[in-house]
């Protein structure tokens, strides 16, 4: 079943060529296991609590086990260490496809 990744971002703006770097890297694994990012958001601010973020990205994957193979293969683990330079802030969720009323 489909599933979306929500990744709430901050970039650390002393490091582009780790932000470079890292997304020369994912994207390609993004893609060989079927994800494609489908929205971007720049948080204007907040009306409750702190910003978390300065962006939102919206990825969808055919699967949450091809969530799991992106971001538990060697490749990524390997990533890692530039992604923490490249990032301020870097959360990722996974989301029900379900929509919910409230």
């Amino acid at each position: 079943m489909p599933v979306k990744v929500i990744a709430l971002v901050t970039i650390n703006d002393d490091q582009p060529r780790a932000l470079a770097a890292y997304l020369e890297a994912t994207l390609p694994l993004l893609e060989a296991v079927g994800g494609s990012i489908t929205q971007r958001f720049t948080v204007q601010g907040q009306v409750v609590g702190s910003m978390p973020a300065r962006s939102v990205m919206i990825i969808d994957y055919p699967s949450y086990e091809a969530v799991q193979e992106l971001f538990e293969s060697e490749a990524y683990q390997n990533i890692i260490p530039t992604r923490n330079l490249a990032f301020k802030d870097y959360t990722v969720s996974v989301v029900s496809m379900e929509t919910t009323v409230i």
